[in-house]
């Protein structure tokens, strides 16, 4: 497996980042109840990642 350099990147700000913040705040899926289950995924996503990159 190759080596992969990791760069602290910031994505530049969409044009209309105050239109996208407000649909995704009208979702309410960031006031949204925990979830084990995607904790679950999120973990399991993590070690896989980890996995490959190493």
């Amino acid at each position: 497996m190759k080596n992969t350099i990791m760069h602290n990147y910031v994505a530049p700000l969409h044009q209309r980042e105050t239109e996208r913040l407000e649909s995704l705040k009208a979702t309410k899926l960031l006031d949204s109840d925990h979830s084990s289950r995607f904790d679950d995924l999120t973990e399991l996503a993590t070690t896989v990642l980890k996995y490959l990159l190493h």
